[in-house]
Protein backbone atom coordinates (compact mmCIF):
# COMPACT_ATOMS: atom_id res chain seq x y z
CA UNK A 1 0.00 0.00 0.00
CA UNK A 2 1.19 3.51 -0.75
CA UNK A 3 2.14 5.84 2.06
CA UNK A 4 2.64 8.85 -0.18
CA UNK A 5 1.41 12.16 1.27
CA UNK A 6 -1.40 13.91 -0.50
CA UNK A 7 -0.27 15.98 -3.44
CA UNK A 8 -1.38 19.59 -3.40
CA UNK A 9 -3.05 19.33 -6.79
CA UNK A 10 -5.04 16.24 -5.78
CA UNK A 11 -7.15 17.84 -3.08
CA UNK A 12 -6.36 21.55 -3.22
CA UNK A 13 -9.04 23.42 -1.37
CA UNK A 14 -11.00 20.22 -0.75
CA UNK A 15 -13.20 20.43 -3.87
CA UNK A 16 -16.70 19.33 -3.06
CA UNK A 17 -16.52 20.28 0.62
CA UNK A 18 -19.02 23.11 1.02
CA UNK A 19 -18.67 25.22 4.14
CA UNK A 20 -20.14 25.86 6.58
CA UNK A 21 -21.44 22.35 7.29
CA UNK A 22 -24.75 22.45 9.21
CA UNK A 23 -25.20 19.62 11.70
CA UNK A 24 -28.47 20.37 13.48
CA UNK A 25 -27.85 23.11 16.03
CA UNK A 26 -24.14 23.08 15.26
CA UNK A 27 -22.14 24.59 12.42
CA UNK A 28 -18.72 23.51 11.19
CA UNK A 29 -16.66 26.22 9.55
CA UNK A 30 -13.07 27.00 8.73
CA UNK A 31 -11.06 28.61 11.52
CA UNK A 32 -10.43 32.35 11.29
CA UNK A 33 -7.81 34.71 12.72
CA UNK A 34 -10.39 36.07 15.17
CA UNK A 35 -10.67 32.61 16.78
CA UNK A 36 -7.34 32.77 18.63
CA UNK A 37 -8.93 33.35 22.04
CA UNK A 38 -11.52 30.65 21.43
CA UNK A 39 -8.85 28.08 20.59
CA UNK A 40 -6.90 29.02 23.71
CA UNK A 41 -10.08 28.62 25.79
CA UNK A 42 -10.59 25.09 24.42
CA UNK A 43 -7.03 23.89 24.87
CA UNK A 44 -5.38 25.73 27.75
CA UNK A 45 -5.37 24.10 31.17
CA UNK A 46 -8.23 21.67 30.57
CA UNK A 47 -7.55 18.49 32.61
CA UNK A 48 -8.98 16.18 29.93
CA UNK A 49 -6.94 17.89 27.22
CA UNK A 50 -3.82 17.52 29.35
CA UNK A 51 -4.59 13.88 30.16
CA UNK A 52 -5.35 12.62 26.67
CA UNK A 53 -3.70 14.85 24.06
CA UNK A 54 -0.20 16.05 23.19
CA UNK A 55 -1.33 19.69 23.08
CA UNK A 56 1.40 21.79 24.74
CA UNK A 57 0.64 23.34 28.12
CA UNK A 58 0.25 26.12 28.92
CA UNK A 59 -1.41 26.78 25.57
CA UNK A 60 -0.87 30.44 24.73
CA UNK A 61 -2.17 32.87 22.14
CA UNK A 62 1.14 32.47 20.27
CA UNK A 63 0.60 28.70 20.20
CA UNK A 64 -2.93 29.26 18.87
CA UNK A 65 -1.74 31.59 16.11
CA UNK A 66 0.88 29.02 15.07
CA UNK A 67 -1.79 26.29 15.02
CA UNK A 68 -4.13 28.41 12.90
CA UNK A 69 -1.29 29.13 10.47
CA UNK A 70 -0.51 25.40 10.22
CA UNK A 71 -4.17 24.62 9.56
CA UNK A 72 -4.34 27.32 6.88
CA UNK A 73 -1.33 25.72 5.22
CA UNK A 74 -3.05 22.35 5.17
CA UNK A 75 -6.18 23.87 3.65
CA UNK A 76 -4.15 25.62 0.96
CA UNK A 77 -2.21 22.43 0.17
CA UNK A 78 -5.30 20.26 0.24
CA UNK A 79 -3.87 18.03 2.96
CA UNK A 80 -6.20 18.86 5.82
CA UNK A 81 -9.50 20.42 6.80
CA UNK A 82 -9.52 21.84 10.34
CA UNK A 83 -12.99 22.99 11.37
CA UNK A 84 -14.36 24.97 14.28
CA UNK A 85 -17.54 23.71 15.95
CA UNK A 86 -19.82 26.72 16.37
CA UNK A 87 -23.10 26.76 18.29
CA UNK A 88 -25.72 29.16 19.61
CA UNK A 89 -27.06 32.49 18.39
CA UNK A 90 -23.77 34.22 19.18
CA UNK A 91 -21.73 31.77 17.15
CA UNK A 92 -19.73 30.49 20.12
CA UNK A 93 -16.81 28.21 19.25
CA UNK A 94 -17.40 25.05 21.30
CA UNK A 95 -14.89 22.62 19.83
CA UNK A 96 -12.58 21.55 17.04
CA UNK A 97 -12.49 18.70 14.52
CA UNK A 98 -9.68 18.03 12.09
CA UNK A 99 -9.55 15.85 8.98
CA UNK A 100 -5.95 15.10 7.93
CA UNK A 101 -5.19 13.33 4.66
CA UNK A 102 -2.83 10.38 5.12
CA UNK A 103 -2.79 9.22 1.51
CA UNK A 104 -4.88 10.56 -1.33
CA UNK A 105 -3.62 7.66 -3.45
CA UNK A 106 -5.10 5.16 -0.99
CA UNK A 107 -8.01 7.44 -0.03
CA UNK A 108 -7.19 7.36 3.69
CA UNK A 109 -7.47 10.08 6.32
CA UNK A 110 -7.36 10.58 10.06
CA UNK A 111 -9.83 12.51 12.21
CA UNK A 112 -9.25 14.15 15.59
CA UNK A 113 -11.62 16.22 17.70
CA UNK A 114 -12.10 17.90 21.05
CA UNK A 115 -14.85 19.88 22.74
CA UNK A 116 -14.50 22.74 25.22
CA UNK A 117 -15.14 21.63 28.79
CA UNK A 118 -18.31 23.74 29.31
CA UNK A 119 -19.84 22.34 26.09
CA UNK A 120 -19.31 18.64 26.77
CA UNK A 121 -22.25 16.28 27.14
CA UNK A 122 -24.39 18.12 24.58
CA UNK A 123 -23.71 15.87 21.60
CA UNK A 124 -21.54 18.32 19.69
CA UNK A 125 -18.66 15.90 19.09
CA UNK A 126 -21.01 13.14 17.92
CA UNK A 127 -22.74 15.39 15.41
CA UNK A 128 -19.46 16.86 14.18
CA UNK A 129 -17.86 13.43 13.72
CA UNK A 130 -20.88 12.09 11.83
CA UNK A 131 -20.90 15.06 9.46
CA UNK A 132 -17.14 15.06 8.83
CA UNK A 133 -17.21 11.28 8.36
CA UNK A 134 -19.95 11.57 5.73
CA UNK A 135 -18.29 14.56 4.05
CA UNK A 136 -15.00 12.65 3.83
CA UNK A 137 -16.73 9.65 2.28
CA UNK A 138 -18.39 12.03 -0.17
CA UNK A 139 -14.94 13.33 -1.12
CA UNK A 140 -13.86 9.79 -1.97
CA UNK A 141 -12.09 8.64 1.18
CA UNK A 142 -12.62 4.95 1.88
CA UNK A 143 -10.76 4.58 5.18
CA UNK A 144 -10.99 6.98 8.13
CA UNK A 145 -9.00 6.42 11.31
CA UNK A 146 -9.19 7.67 14.88
CA UNK A 147 -6.31 7.14 17.34
CA UNK A 148 -7.44 7.02 20.96
CA UNK A 149 -5.66 6.08 24.15
CA UNK A 150 -7.34 2.90 25.45
CA UNK A 151 -8.24 4.58 28.74
CA UNK A 152 -10.13 7.40 27.03
CA UNK A 153 -13.48 5.65 27.31
CA UNK A 154 -15.62 8.67 26.41
CA UNK A 155 -13.85 9.17 23.09
CA UNK A 156 -13.89 5.44 22.40
CA UNK A 157 -17.66 5.25 22.99
CA UNK A 158 -18.23 8.28 20.76
CA UNK A 159 -16.24 6.74 17.91
CA UNK A 160 -18.14 3.46 18.22
CA UNK A 161 -21.49 5.27 18.10
CA UNK A 162 -20.38 6.84 14.84
CA UNK A 163 -19.56 3.52 13.22
CA UNK A 164 -15.82 3.29 13.90
CA UNK A 165 -14.60 -0.17 14.88
CA UNK A 166 -11.55 -1.26 16.84
CA UNK A 167 -8.83 -2.76 14.66
CA UNK A 168 -6.15 -3.18 17.29
CA UNK A 169 -3.87 -1.60 19.85
CA UNK A 170 -0.51 -0.14 18.87
CA UNK A 171 1.84 -0.63 21.79
CA UNK A 172 3.97 2.36 22.84
CA UNK A 173 2.85 4.17 19.70
CA UNK A 174 3.32 7.71 21.00
CA UNK A 175 5.04 9.70 23.71
CA UNK A 176 2.84 11.65 26.10
CA UNK A 177 4.20 13.68 29.01
CA UNK A 178 7.50 11.89 28.72
CA UNK A 179 6.12 8.34 28.73
CA UNK A 180 5.19 5.90 25.97
CA UNK A 181 1.46 5.31 25.56
CA UNK A 182 -0.59 2.77 23.62
CA UNK A 183 -3.05 3.90 20.96
CA UNK A 184 -6.25 2.16 19.96
CA UNK A 185 -6.88 2.28 16.21
CA UNK A 186 -10.55 2.68 15.34
CA UNK A 187 -11.49 2.75 11.67
CA UNK A 188 -14.48 3.52 9.48
CA UNK A 189 -14.09 1.66 6.20
CA UNK A 190 -16.13 1.92 3.01
CA UNK A 191 -15.73 -1.08 0.72
CA UNK A 192 -16.50 -0.66 -3.01
CA UNK A 193 -19.90 -2.02 -3.97
CA UNK A 194 -20.46 -3.23 -0.42
CA UNK A 195 -21.42 -0.11 1.51
CA UNK A 196 -19.80 0.47 4.88
CA UNK A 197 -17.72 -2.23 6.56
CA UNK A 198 -16.04 -0.99 9.71
CA UNK A 199 -15.18 -4.34 11.19
CA UNK A 200 -16.38 -7.92 11.65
Amino acid sequence: MSSEPAAAHDLAGFPGLRLPLPTGGLELRRWEARDVDALVAIRDGDPEMIRWTPVPQPYTADEARATLAKWDGRWDAGTGAALAMVAGPEGEVVGEIDLVVRSWVDRTAEIAYSVAAPARGRGFATRALEVVRDAAVGLGFRRLVLQVEPGNHASWRLATRCGFRLEGIQRAAAMHQGRPVDLAILAYVVMPDAGTSSGP
